[in-house]
């Protein structure tokens, strides 16, 4: 009986959240969602199951940034692009996790993290069909040294894991 409620207050919950989420991020990215590409409650539970089965020990690739300086991550990230394309990568932010993911096709995330962020208010999670790839931009603050001394800035962090995306993203740090 309390599985049943949880699973119900979930599904209001998700009814709530979800019109707002897909008319920001069509605002955001310039696009139409389909609910089609929103994952169901069960779905959704299934895969945050599986994202939590993952291995947190795997390689994990870790850049820094300013706010400032987000181009970096942009040109960083542009090396993902055809690993986002065609409805082949989970997506969400911290603020909805959860509540639902989206299987869509992801590359307006490049372009578009900022505002995303700003929405969120925190973190956007991707992750590829598999789940072996995927990365996060967190926003944070950290300490930065600048000339000599230490100022705390807004920072981007991008983290990137499994050893396929590491590679793409290893491309463009050279």
């Amino acid at each position: 009986m309390e599985e049943r409620i949880q699973f119900l207050r979930k599904k209001a919950d998700r009814k709530r959240k979800l019109p707002e989420f897909l008319n920001e991020l069509a605002k955001i990215s310039n696009r139409c969602f389909d609910e089609t590409e929103v994952l169901s409650v069960e779905q959704t539970e299934i895969l945050k199951s599986e994202i939590s089965k993952r291995n947190f020990y795997q390689s994990v690739l870790v850049i820094a940034k300013p706010t400032g300086e987000s181009n970096y991550i942009k040109q960083i990230l542009t090396a993902l692009k055809p690993c986002l394309l065609e409805m082949s990568a989970y997506f969400s932010t911290n603020r909805y996790l959860d509540s639902f993911y989206l299987l869509t096709d992801a590359s307006f995330v490049i372009d578009t993290f900022e505002k995303i962020i700003d929405f969120d208010g925190d973190t956007l999670f991707v992750y590829d069909i598999t789940l072996k790839n995927g990365f996060l931009i967190d926003l944070n603050e950290e300490s930065w040294a600048i000339g000599e001394r230490i100022e705390k800035l807004l920072t981007y962090e991008l983290r990137v894991w499994g050893t396929e995306w590491i590679m793409k993203v290893s491309t463009q740090l050279s």
